[in-house]
């Protein structure tokens, strides 16, 4: 007679078995002639989408499906012609079909891509290990004839749900979302797709369709944020920062329109000339305003810098419109330039011989900012926000800030500290040392006819700061929660059309009948036409809401907050209030109430944790 444990870990073993024999069946099935693919001898697209298929409906084996694309075929055609390309993609074939020695079916879906399928999947670990192995045995040298070629790859991964993926299409659009994000991680890496993913591609999709329209059709403005001398508040220059007001959409920021660009040349020198004729007229119209040389900073791609078409718009347009150069100061960030630094040295000494100013922005973000000092001619520097957000209770900060403005001073280089919010903030920079500072302690980015103003001052005063994001805040009373309450987010509607996405993981901060504002890492579009759903759980009842996103904010480089107006009708409005009323005792009585999805921990650092640590 068996024990327990003896009977549970044979049905465990039965169970694999059975797994093991239903996917065998599958595997067994040979493409008929038609089905190969005739470069590889793999089996072809509709082949292998054809297995797939019959294992989704089957229910019957847990699978994963990977996608796989192989990069450096392009130089190879290039450069040793198509013969050898394409026998580098016959080898490279053979060779992962004999390294998965039957563990699954892999297939060619067209020129550098592949699709695996697994089965049967008893654990995640397995297929991530297979992953790894993969990646590298695609980066291990290739030998074709006389060369030696080194390819690399990355891999998308989903796993099957049966309740999830009830068609085909749905698990094939998740892996290659999955692959995608891979690829934006750079090559040699894999992913595997989380649902979150699908609202990230849902909004880069719509974006990408709209922002190169957005060029031509004079959707994109600029706004102008101060910079303030710390001791004696003056006004030293202003840095310009690009806009997006979009027709349907409205303000969308350059975070996530900028990268979308950046992919294309000819988009990215259309928006490079655009901001700096923009740039340089402006220049030119305050000093015939009288304002006496004002400096503006444009924030530019790392990638432009590579080209020398950078070089001749900005010198073509200081010479056609006759603004001295010095007026001018191009920002360079730190993490995402060193990459590139080999490339660029040669624009910018070419920069730096027509005058402009070079400096470098979120110092201190990355590790390469003292070699970036060290080999370029920068002149200014400015001290990455989140160095300066905990300013104040932090003696780390502190004393890291102050070592950045004394290394600078030394090397004669100007310190700009930016983010600055606080009084507190700005006097501890004022002890240091620091020369200027920007933030929205004095000013947001404002249009150019405001920033004219600043300029004919010769001392300001800081903003007065106000929380009103343009949302009505008195119609309906509102409850501000003890802690966090974690709430699953999706996109329900767009343009009044349901869409199916995944959902991620929010935190609720406070909640009234007629809306509530929320917390997120992800970077969500204002937009009426985008209908948001929540899901929780408040006072052991079940919360769906539904509602669109009327204003939001940056709290922290990656960290925003959001108003969200609810669209949900009066029945539904009455039982949310009714919920409200109950746990209003209760607060009162109990500062500490937590029956509900509450976390326990400053949102802030939690969002930061979980999501971007």
């Amino acid at each position: 007679m068996l024990h327990e444990y003896e009977h549970r870990g044979t049905l465990s073993m039965l169970k694999k078995y059975a797994y093991q024999l239903r996917a065998e069946n599958f595997f067994q099935e040979k493409p008929n002639s038609t089905s190969i693919d005739p470069l590889t001898k793999l089996p072809d697209l509709t082949f292998g989408r054809k297995i797939a298929k019959e294992l989704i409906e089957k229910k019957t084996v847990p699978f994963a499906l990977m996608a796989i694309k192989i990069s450096g075929f392009a130089q190879i055609n290039t450069n040793l012609g198509f013969d050898t390309g394409d026998r580098a993609i016959y080898h490279i074939s053979q060779l992962l079909k004999n390294f998965l020695n039957g563990k699954g079916l892999i297939y060619r879906l067209y020129g550098n891509e592949w699709e695996v399928i697994i089965a049967p999947v008893h654990r995640q670990k397995q297929i991530i290990q297979l992953a790894e192995q993969l990646i590298e045995k695609i980066q291990q040298p290739l030998q074709i004839d006389e060369h030696i070629l080194y390819l690399d790859a990355n891999i998308g991964i989903n796993f099957f749900h049966p309740e999830k993926h009830k068609k085909l299409s749905t698990l094939l659009q998740q892996t290659h979302t999955a692959l995608q994000k891979a690829k934006e991680a750079g090559t040699g890496h894999y992913a595997l797709y989380s649902e979150e993913m699908s609202i990230d591609a849902f909004k880069t999709f719509q974006l990408e369709t709209d922002i190169f329209q957005a060029i031509e059709n004079g959707e994109l403005y600029i706004e102008y944020q101060p910079k303030v001398n710390t001791k004696s508040l003056e006004i030293t220059g202003t840095e310009a920062l690009l806009r997006w007001n979009h027709p349907l959409r409205g303000k969308i920021s350059p975070n996530e329109f900028i990268p979308i660009i950046e992919k294309r040349e000819t988009a990215l020198e259309k928006l490079n000339q655009l901001i700096i004729d923009t740039v340089c007229d402006q220049i030119k119209a305050w000093m015939k305003q009288g304002i006496k040389k004002p400096n503006i900073s444009i924030n530019i791609s790392p990638k432009s810098l590579t080209s020398s078409s950078l070089v001749t718009i900005i010198k073509n347009a200081v010479k056609r419109k006759r603004i001295p150069p010095e007026c001018l100061t191009i920002e360079i960030i730190e993490h995402t330039f060193f990459a590139q630094l080999s490339a660029a040295k040669t624009q910018i000494d070419s920069l730096q011989k027509l005058g402009v100013t070079l400096s470098l922005d979120d110092f201190g973000s990355g590790c390469s900012a003292l070699s970036i000092v060290k080999q370029l001619p920068i002149q200014e520097i400015k001290i990455d926000r989140s160095f300066i957000h905990n300013l104040t209770n932090s003696v780390r900060d502190q004393i890291i800030v102050s070592s950045i403005i004394d290394a600078a001073k030394k090397l004669h280089i100007n310190v700009c500290a930016e983010g600055v919010e606080t009084n507190e903030q700005l006097q501890i920079l004022n002890e240091l040392g620091c020369d200027q500072v920007q933030g929205f302690y004095f000013s947001p980015a404002i249009p150019s006819e405001q920033m004219s103003e600043w300029f004919r001052k010769q001392a300001i005063a800081p903003a007065t700061k106000t929380n009103d994001h343009g949302i009505e805040r008195r119609k309906y009373f509102r409850i501000k929660l003890p802690l966090p309450l974690s709430a699953q987010m999706t996109i329900l509607t767009f343009r009044k059309r349901k869409v199916s996405l995944g959902s991620t993981e929010v935190l609720i901060i406070d909640i009234s009948p007629g809306g509530l504002r929320f917390m997120s890492h992800l970077r969500l579009p204002v937009q009426e036409e985008i209908i948001y759903g929540f899901s929780t759980n408040l006072d052991h009842t079940t919360i769906d809401l539904s509602g669109k996103i009327v204003w939001s904010q940056e709290l922290y480089p990656g960290i925003f907050e959001y108003g969200l107006e609810f669209s949900i009708s009066e029945i539904e409005r009455d039982e949310l209030i009714q919920v409200l009323f109950r746990i209003m005792p209760k607060l009162r009585h109990n500062p500490h109430f937590n029956e509900g999805n509450f976390i326990p921990h400053d949102p802030l650092i939690y969002l930061k944790k979980t999501f971007l640590d």
